[in-house]
């Protein structure tokens, strides 16, 4: 059997400069923020997580880009879950909410460029 730490390696690639991340379970999630305390924190329901994050140590420069699935029936006010998502930086960052589906899409984007 695996352990939690196996299935969540074969679901990253990551190169020294770029993160990339499929269909993370929020525990995983919440796993691969320990070590990336960049990342943001998610609401408590948001399922099947997307992550392309790139970073550049010498300059600084990074963009985080993160899609994720949140029941449709949630009821989440953008102010709310930009309270959720605690941004570090003011510019790129955004969230947009797509809900012509069952399951509602969240993007979230930081970045500092």
């Amino acid at each position: 059997m695996d352990s939690k730490g196996d299935s969540l390696k074969r679901k990253l690639t990551d190169n020294g400069m770029q993160l990339k991340a499929d269909s993370l379970s929020l525990i995983e999630y919440k796993e691969l923020r320990g070590d990336y305390s960049i990342l943001p924190e998610l609401p408590p329901a948001a399922d099947s997580i997307e992550i392309n994050y790139y970073h550049d140590d010498f300059l600084g420069d990074y963009s985080i880009d993160i899609l994720f699935t949140l029941p449709k029936s949630m009821p989440l006010p953008p102010d709310t879950l930009f309270s959720v998502c605690k941004f570090r930086y003011k510019n790129l960052k955004q969230i947009k909410i797509d809900t012509t589906l069952n399951y509602k899409w969240c993007n979230y984007s930081d970045g500092r460029m």
